[in-house]
């Protein structure tokens, strides 16, 4: 099992630069562990399972809502995915 995380970022890949990156930085500096998909998904990996495994095994979910988020069907599922697991436990 990997190591447990505070968060998971759920955000659309366009949000990275202005948004996400600076977050996780800030998350570096005070010590916050993330699940951050450019750093736990790795070629060859199944990315469904991936966000399944990351959403299992942080503690919170950071949802990064803007209008690139709400356009895009993939952001949106990880965030029914979550809800998803908060429903049932």
């Amino acid at each position: 099992m990997n190591e447990l995380k505070d968060v998971f970022i759920c955000h659309a890949s366009e949000d990275k630069p202005e948004i996400i990156k600076p977050l996780v930085a800030s998350f570096e500096r005070e010590g916050i562990s993330y699940w951050y998909d450019e750093v736990e998904i790795k070629w060859g990996h199944s990315i469904p399972d991936k966000i399944n495994e990351g959403l299992r095994i942080s503690r919170y979910v950071i949802v990064v809502i803007s209008k690139s988020f709400l356009s895009k069907n993939w952001p949106k599922r990880e965030l029914n995915s979550a809800l998803n697991i908060e429903a049932s436990t």
